[in-house]
Order: structure tokens, then sequence, then C-alpha cells
């Protein structure tokens, strides 16, 4: 796989505004009328999706294709290069920059140049992971009417965000109705996990084959239980209570009741251990992985448990 991929030759979209200057690195693989649409690195600190864009690069390279696929692997490369969620400089957030109208600045020229192969493409795949901290892989869809097709992917959990006010100037508002995108969120950002990164690429591969992009296989796959997709956001934040740092032995993924401690939390104001508890039995989907904390920021998220009937 790393043959393949570090042998392909990209092409190169320049992109300008207002005398500065960015480079998209854009692969095309496969011919014909059928396409799918890779992007990762709209952030650039989320290393979990910009890795397994890459290593479908491999994957893709070593298989016969019918139809094409295009994968934007670092859709900003000013984030990237700067190891940032926000464009430098603009201060913008490009998963929030696919405006209408001339671009305002950088990042929305480069929103546009997104826009050019999106536009032709059947169904967008947006891979994205946490920053400092670690997701349990899942997808992320916009419309109610897309919950099957979503929990088709085969995630741990499938979870319809967004209202549309804040989808406004995302991907997705800018989609003809009969294309379909989902956001997947593949681990960790600033540390990427191989398991995660790993998972993600299967289930792409097995998406792609299903849809008829690759030759014949099995690539069949359980879908995400019904209990795991969630058409509201209900997500339950921990946050830090101080300035400290936090420790825990746990993992996404996990398991846990309400009030039962997942890690131990030590403030700067007297250094002493204190217990960080689950706000609701239910599953543990977001974890810090960078220790220091700041007051207020973010170190877990849980799912509630979800009865179906």
């Amino acid at each position: 796989m790393l043959n393949a991929m570090i042998h392909l030759q990209p092409r190169y979209i320049r992109v300008a505004h207002n005398g500065r200057e960015a480079t998209l690195v854009h692969y095309r693989l496969g011919h014909g009328n059928r396409r799918v649409l890779i992007i990762a690195g709209v952030h650039g600190r989320e290393h979990g999706g910009i890795q397994a864009a890459y290593e479908l690069l491999g994957r893709l390279a070593s298989v016969r294709l019918h139809g094409r696929v295009d994968v934007l692997p670092v859709c900003n490369p000013m984030a990237y290069a700067a190891e940032t969620r926000f464009t430098p400089d603009d201060d913008r957030d490009m998963a929030h920059a696919f405006t209408t109208g001339e671009p305002a600045d950088l990042t929305e020229a480069l929103s546009r140049a997104v826009m050019g192969l999106a536009e032709k493409a059947e169904v967008v795949l947006n891979l994205h992971s946490a920053g400092d901290a670690r997701y349990l892989p899942h997808v992320m869809f916009y419309r109610e009417e897309d919950a099957q097709w979503a929990a088709s992917l085969g995630f741990p959990f499938a979870i319809k965000r967004g209202t549309p006010e804040t989808l406004a100037h995302h991907i997705f508002s800018r989609l003809r109705p009969e294309q379909r995108t989902a956001t997947l969120e593949l681990g960790g950002g600033t540390v990427a996990f191989p398991e995660d990164v790993a998972l993600g690429v299967e289930l792409i591969m097995a998406f792609l084959g299903r849809s008829g992009f690759l030759g014949p296989g099995d690539y069949e796959r359980q879908p995400t239980p019904p209990e795991m997709v969630w058409l509201t956001d209900a997500r339950l934040l921990v946050r830090a209570p101080s300035e400290g740092a936090f420790y825990t032995r746990s993992r996404p993924g996990m398991d846990f009741v309400e009030g039962e401690p997942f890690g131990f939390w030590v403030g700067l104001e007297d250094l002493r251990p204190r217990p960080v508890l689950a706000p609701t039995t239910g599953k543990l989907i977001y974890l810090r992985t960078r220790n220091r904390v700041s007051r207020g920021g973010t170190l877990a998220m849980f799912l509630p448990l979800q009865h179906t009937t």
C-alpha cells in the first residue's frame, strides 16, 4: 500500500486571493461518469482524517475502479502548516466558509475550489477527527432522511448534527438534494490512532464496494445498531472545573453508569486529585488526550442510553 501511495502523481490546484496563494494537492483515481469526492484536512490539526485520506490513496491505487474517486487529503494547507483548526491570518473555519458570491478571503477561495469537484460528485465524504482528544469513530449526517444510509456505513455510532443556521455555509448547504454527504470523525487529531484510521479506511472501502466503484468482493458490513443512531445531538460534555490536568485510563467506546468515575482531575489551586464522574449512564465517545486543560475545556463527551422500539 505504501509503495502504491508514494508513486501516485498528484495534480495541483492553484488558488489565489488578493495577492495570497495556496495549492491544493488533488489525486484522481479511476475513470467514468460516476464520481465520489473524499476530502480531509479542512482543519489543519486533525491528523486522523488526513492519514486516512492518504492511506485510501494506496488502497485505491491497488484496485480497479468502476468510476472516479477524487481525493483532496489537505484542503486547508495553511492551517495544516500551522497545525491549527482555523486558517492563520483569516482566522476562518473552512468548514463554514462554503459561501456564495465572490470569495472574501483565501479560505473561501479554497472552499470554492473544493466545490468545483464536489458539485460533480454523487457522494462527498468529509474526513475529520478530534483536536487534542480522541473521538470514538462515527459518522455525522445532516438530513433525517439520510439516517439509514449513514447507519449502513457501519460506524460505532451515527448522529445528526447541525441546524439550518449553523449549516448555512457548510459544504452540505452547497450540494444538490440528490447528492449525499457525511462527515466521518476518525479518532484523534493531534495524535492519530492507527486502529481508528484503519477502521475508517476499511469502512470507506466497503462503502465504495457496495456502491459499485470496486470489483466483486465481500463488502457487506454490519450497520450501526439502531440504538446508536441519533436524530438529535444528545452529546453530554464534561468540562474542566478549573485550570489543571486530567488523567484517565478510560477509552472511547467504554460504557459507564451515571456518577461512575472515569478519570481524575488535579487542579492547580491545591494539587489535590478529585474524581471526574460520568454525567449519565451511557457510552464515552470523546476523551481528552492532552492532559493539561484550561478552565472550561472539554474533558469528555458521553451519549446516554437510547431505547428503541
